[in-house]
């Protein structure tokens, strides 16, 4: 069920882009998993690389509807990216990620955080104050590294990298299923 679930949601995704640029009709499916909340993320890749990725943490909205706007906006408004034009439509792979519950890990020191974190598992948000960022699980494919990867992720909330150590932190986890193109 959760197979299918997925395969349909990435339907979903494909009639989502394709219908802003020809006016059609966006897939809709009976299965009772689509009107769940849900948190999803949607990134899209053209041979490969990186062409626009959104998501939102939080399930507020049905799964359906979370990865029709998701799609939209990683297509249109990942401020990384310029639009995606029709001529890119025929090159873009979609990978669609529903994003499991949150759980906060509880650390007294960095090498107590590092035990804790599971790479190529774990999905992480870091938080600071006004500061957040998070990487997708597949971005240990990219960083190995569990203090390269929290670095980075400093660095992407707009913190120093090597804040994650010294500063009172908030780190939670999560898991995602995916499916691609």
């Amino acid at each position: 069920m959760l197979d299918e679930t997925l395969k349909k949601g990435l339907l979903i995704s494909r009639s989502a882009l394709e219908a802003r640029f020809f006016g059609t009709e966006i897939l809709k499916f009976d299965n009772p998993e689509f009107q769940k909340k849900a948190a999803t993320f949607v990134t899209l890749k053209i041979n490969g690389q990186l062409r626009g990725c959104v998501g939102n943490l939080e399930p507020y909205e049905n799964l359906a509807e979370s990865i029709v706007r998701n799609t939209r906006s990683s297509a249109f408004s990942d401020d990384r990216f310029p639009p995606v034009s029709t001529e890119e439509l025929k090159k873009i792979k979609i990978e669609l990620s529903i994003i499991s519950d949150k759980k906060t890990i509880n650390f007294r020191n960095p090498d107590e955080l590092l035990n804790k974190i599971r790479s190529g598992v774990d999905g992480i948000i870091i938080s600071y104050k006004n500061y957040s960022a998070t990487f997708l699980p597949q971005v240990w494919q990219e960083i190995k590294s569990k203090r390269m990867f929290l670095c980075k992720l400093c660095e992407k909330a707009g913190l120093n990298p090597k804040d994650w150590q010294k500063l009172p932190v908030r780190v939670e986890t999560y898991q995602t299923l995916k499916i691609s193109e």
